[in-house]
């Protein structure tokens, strides 16, 4: 791009020819063009390797694996790699007696509702959450209505599918 700039005021002031101005044109062109030609090149390797990694959608805490390594693998394989739970934050759904409805709707409507949740021993707390949601409908097979309450569980103290009893307050 230099020699251009040289070679066009050169033409300007006829120390140069202008056909050389126009080959030093030509030639600035075809090294740009080579140039964006390489930069699609490296494009196109990224986008390949794209297909080629395997990203999580969501940070969590992987399961046993289900599949070993020379397993042949598809897209549409419905059994997948492995199992990824969320642990921080974690969801805690529990049901509560359908008579105490009426006193978390009133203690919602105040401000948020802390939760704690207790080991099995019923006095080790685990975390303290608070309460997100109270579920549209009873069951009426069992007189209770679900809850769902958040915990951060920066300490994971608290597992998938662990039971534990909620105390709230």
């Amino acid at each position: 791009k230099r020699d251009l700039d040289r070679y066009a005021n050169l033409a300007r002031t006829e120390y140069a020819t202008q056909q050389q101005a126009d080959t030093q044109k030509t030639v600035v062109a075809q090294l740009v063009a080579q140039v964006a030609g390489d930069q699609a090149a490296i494009d196109n390797a990224k986008a390949v390797l794209d297909y080629a990694t395997i990203r999580a959608p969501l940070a969590g805490r992987t399961g046993i694996r289900m599949v070993d390594q020379g397993n042949l693998l598809r897209a549409s394989d419905a059994t997948g790699l492995v199992t990824i739970t969320q642990i921080q934050p974690i969801a805690l759904l529990y049901n509560l007696p359908q008579q105490h409805l009426r006193a978390v709707q009133q203690a919602m409507a105040r401000g948020p509702v802390p939760i704690e949740a207790r080991d099995a021993d019923n006095v080790t707390i685990l975390d303290t959450g608070v309460l997100d949601v109270i579920d549209n409908q009873v069951d009426q097979t069992t007189g209770t209505v679900k809850l769902k309450a958040r915990f951060e569980n920066s300490t994971q103290n608290l597992w998938p599918g662990q039971f534990v009893n909620t105390h709230m307050i």
